[in-house]
């Protein structure tokens, strides 16, 4: 897992309040906001103008307090019918945010309880006393320091609760109207950011009524919910679809499966829905019966009807099933909890489902994201339906993917250097689409592993993947890290009475791949653009010091290793002590920054860029050891491993540099110290030609995955010490605490766990950065 984040060092260390301040937001006029996002709705009695010049009259002026300014609106409301059908309630006892009011349909109002009023929110309304001391977006208030702190409360509490809105709904965008003693703003978010306008009177005016007349008219979708996604009503036959597989386990699905979705569906904090998707019809697979293991199964590729652009699937009785909308099928699939989310604002609001497919009536995988336009390379269901055809194992399986609708981030068309206060040009928004992807797997995190040895394999497996990625179908998957190297438990083998699921790796999140294309020299590279996302953590040395440049099969490899380490030193005894987490920081999450013609940059940490070129890892001057026990007397078989790849990628490292330094390639290498030409230590200089040529042969082994896959092989098949992780087996309302499956992630802002928890320190978590 990782994070989106600029590559600029001044947002290094943000906490989550300063987060808030860097919502993107932009000032627009209040005509131009009506013009921009409220279409005229088809209202048959329209009120004149005079009804709502005086609705608001009796609103306190400034300086009175938040309980009297929303007990005076939810009467003005009440009392002149500003909203028909809907009801305005004052939350006031909120377990996430601070006081406000919203707006509900008047037929939600009995089902909302507790926190569940999130999921029926139409439009949130915050109310502060003072149209200037607490407004957040008043011109000239940065050198206002006596009013900084209520400002950054009212900015706080309206990004949360929009958050929120966008977490326990399913929507496109959403509006909020900010009070300010007499005044008011009128806010649209998305998931760019909020777009609002300029500060405006409301009492004695019809704007404000106005506004809330024409909204209580527009459609569920013109309000900014998803048509594709609908509350699973109690007593449908959807709701008896999951109380029946909650309340049995299908022999189908594994423990991990069936605990996981029946814990998901039994939280009554959260809805049930139903989403609906159309395929992309070029991408219909026509799936078999049985669903083995990816690389054991045979593919079909899905039949055509007679006719163009028209096909066919089983439905309900074996009938086939088609959508009115170009003849494409809609498939439906019912959620509940978020397996896992992303909530930050701005952000892409990844969600991670274990669904239930209506038609199918077996357990799946549904990721909900706000794709990046234009993508790097294709659709993140484009690239895995390429390595299915081409036989490529360990992947996951595409079910089905589509762009949702026409829904699209709003806030960066209308963004300025004016109108949003940005410093620069690039920070500007980026196009966000809403993207649902549904995959076959459900696969446990990676740390769910049980032995070293098994481990070992499962990092194969996902090695063995890569490979024929690139050599298959011609995909290099650019973003090697914990959260996208999965366990999938694969079909039940039994044994002497005994069952059991074999466990194997998959590698996912292939949304940021990158095609893959020979140099003359004959190397495979995939090329990327500055900017470009990784994983920090486990990204090489040479993939974080230069960015821009062509991403390697030896990088790619580097990356496994940075994986292989990081895990071990989590899982393993060894000598680092008290200094555990600072070593952890250091090396896999530090990184310098450096001033290069006024622009920034960042490189990876100096004591990863030690290990590579040194060919050792050393904390304090002392050399990291592995242990098997906790009395340090056994060294681990993982001390030996580690030892022998260090040595593969300092020879790497060495012929690279030493040719580099011959040869100054036409684009320059970054150093420590500024754009300079890396020149390699005086001993890689002067090394003689046999040590050199040595290294070469050592180097040569990383140029393709197969030497790497032999040596890890080779250990795993070592006797290794008997010692095994407990199974990882969640209770019904345990929530499994670090799940990054199938997920390009945002940094979780969590707080530390126990010292025993080695995966819930935020010094362990993985970030990632624009490089």
């Amino acid at each position: 897992m990782a994070t989106h984040r600029s590559q600029n060092p001044s947002h290094e260390g943000s906490s989550s309040s300063d987060a808030t301040l860097q919502v993107p937001f932009v000032t627009i006029s209040l005509e131009n906001f009506l013009a921009e996002f409220m279409p005229e709705p088809d209202v048959a009695t329209p009120r004149g103008e005079q009804d709502f010049k005086h609705m608001f009259d009796e609103m306190p002026s400034n300086g009175n307090g938040e309980e009297d300014l929303y007990n005076a609106l939810i009467k003005c409301l009440r009392e002149q019918n500003a909203c028909p059908q809907y009801t305005a309630g004052w939350i006031t006892e909120s377990a996430m945010v601070d006081d406000h009011a919203a707006i509900f349909l008047t037929a939600d109002k009995t089902s909302i309880k507790q926190n569940l009023h999130w999921a029926f929110q139409r439009l949130a309304i915050v109310c502060k006393p003072h149209y200037h001391r607490d407004d957040p977006f008043a011109k000239g208030t940065k050198s206002d320091k006596k009013n900084a702190d209520r400002r950054m409360t009212t900015r706080y509490l309206l990004t949360t609760i929009a958050t929120n809105v966008f977490s326990r709904q399913h929507r496109h965008f959403f509006f909020t109207v900010l009070i300010l003693g007499d005044h008011a703003r009128l806010l649209r978010w998305d998931r760019c950011g909020a777009v609002i306008t300029e500060k405006f009177k409301y009492k004695g005016t019809p704007l404000f009524g106005s506004f809330l007349w024409q909204f209580s008219h527009l459609s569920r979708t013109q309000q900014g919910c998803d048509p594709n996604a609908e509350i699973v009503q109690s007593g449908s036959k959807e709701a008896g679809l999951v109380r029946r597989f909650i309340s049995t386990q299908q022999s189908s699905m594994s423990n991990y499966t069936y605990t996981m979705f029946r814990k998901s569906m039994n939280d009554t904090n959260w809805l049930w829905w139903k989403l609906r998707i159309v395929p992309e019809v070029e991408e219909l697979v026509e799936e078999t019966q049985e669903h083995p293991r990816s690389g054991n199964r045979k593919r079909a590729r899905g039949g055509t009807q007679p006719g163009p652009n028209t096909k066919r699937r089983r439905g309900p009785g074996g009938h086939a099933t088609f959508d009115n909308d170009n003849n494409a099928p809609a498939r439906y699939f019912l959620v509940g909890k978020p397996h896992y989310e992303q909530t930050k604002l701005p952000g892409r609001g990844t969600r991670g489902y274990i669904a239930l497919d209506c038609e199918e009536e077996k357990p799946v995988f549904l990721k909900d994201a706000w794709r990046c336009d234009p993508l790097p390379l294709k659709k993140e269901g484009c690239v895995l339906k390429a390595l299915n055809n081409a036989g490529v194992e360990n992947v996951p399986t595409l079910v089905c993917h589509c762009d949702v609708d026409s829904q699209r981030t709003r806030t960066q068309d209308l963004w300025t250097l004016k109108n949003s206060g940005a410093a620069s040009e690039n920070d500007a928004p980026k196009t966000l689409i809403h993207y649902r992807l549904v995959l076959r797997e459900i696969c446990r995190p990676l740390k769910h592993y049980v032995t070293d040895k098994q481990f070992l394999y499962l990092v194969v497996d996902c090695i063995k993947a890569h490979e024929q990625a690139v050599e298959r179908a011609g995909i290099m998957h650019t973003d090697i890290s914990l959260g996208n190297m999965l366990i999938y438990e694969q079909r039940r083998i039994v044994k002497k009475r005994n069952s059991y699921r074999q466990w194997g790796g998959m590698l996912c999140d292939w949304e940021f791949s990158k095609p893959v294309h020979i140099t003359p020299g004959g190397e495979k590279v995939s090329e990327r653009a500055e900017g470009a996302m990784c994983t920090w953590a486990t990204s090489g040395v040479r993939t974080l010091d230069n960015p821009g440049t062509p991403i390697t099969v030896p990088d790619e490899l580097e990356a496994f290793f940075h994986l292989i380490l990081m895990v071990v030193v989590r899982d393993q005894s060894n000598n680092l002590g008290d200094d555990e987490h600072a070593f952890i920081a250091e090396y896999f999450d530090s990184r310098a920054s450096n001033p290069d013609h006024n622009q920034y940059y960042v490189t990876c940490s100096k004591l990863k860029r030690d290990a590579m070129y040194e060919g050792k890892i050393a904390y304090k001057g002392t050399a990291l050891q592995l242990y098997e026990t906790e009395d340090h007397l056994q060294l681990h078989p993982f001390d030996d491993l580690i030892s022998l790849l260090l040595s593969w990628f300092r020879a790497h490292y060495s012929v690279m540099l030493y040719d580099n330094w011959c040869n100054p390639p036409k684009r320059r290498l970054r150093s420590n110290a500024g754009q300079y030409v890396v020149e390699p230590p005086t001993r890689i200089a002067n090394l003689k030609p046999e040590e050199l040529n040595r290294r070469r042969e050592l180097a040569a082994g990383l140029r393709t995955h197969r030497a790497m896959q032999d040596l890890i092989l080779l250990f795993a098949d070592r006797k290794w010490p008997p010692v095994q992780k407990p199974v990882f087996a969640p209770s019904h309302d345990q929530a499994d605490s670090d799940i990054p499956h199938m997920v390009y992630t945002e940094k979780r802002d969590v707080e530390a766990g126990t010292e025993g928890n080695r995966y819930n320190n935020p010094l362990r978590r993985l970030e990632s950065v624009e490089i």
